[in-house]
């Protein structure tokens, strides 16, 4: 097998570990802003976040070009070549190492998508106690009590004015 196409694709591969990695941190960060309520600093974690996807979405093109490349070494199809399949045929010391980074990727990405689970569900929660918050705020009040011809009370509801339009 080329050892230049494995050397580029372990250290594509590592450079994933790493974007995966600042993910992860950028995501405990966004975690604790989130339960603090610093939305300043939340946008610059979004900003942060999608430069680090983009960066992530243009390495993997550069692997699934490698994948090809390897795959034709190993008269597979592309689709067929698997990680399994390269470490069939690696010699060591590369196929420890492609071992290593492919836990490393595994483990990275299971701790990223727990995260943004909680994450999502934090700001759910968030986004109903601020529905809630609106509609308290927002709801009609009874006002100008007026009688009715027979002498009865009868209040009539005028909407809140407190804020003018909703979130």
């Amino acid at each position: 097998m080329d050892g230049t196409v494995l050397e580029n694709l372990a250290s594509i591969l590592d450079e994933q570990a790493e974007v995966y990695e600042s993910l992860v941190e950028l995501s405990r960060r966004k975690q604790r802003i989130i339960v603090q309520g610093g939305s300043g600093e939340f946008e610059a974690i979004l900003e942060g976040e999608q430069a680090l996807v983009w960066q992530a979405g243009r390495l993997e093109e550069l692997r699934l070009g490698l994948q090809q490349q390897l795959a034709g070494h190993l008269n597979l199809s592309p689709e067929e070549l698997t990680m399994s399949r390269v470490l069939e045929r690696c010699e060591e010391p590369m196929g420890g190492r492609l071992k290593a980074l492919q836990n490393r990727i595994f483990s990275v990405l299971g701790e990223l998508g727990r995260l943004n689970e909680v994450n999502t569900r934090l700001l759910k929660k968030s986004l109903s106690y601020i529905t809630a918050a609106m509609e308290v705020l927002n709801r009609d009040q009874p006002s100008n009590v007026t009688y009715t011809p027979a002498g009865e009370a009868s209040a009539s509801r005028e909407p809140r004015r407190f804020l003018n339009h909703r979130a």
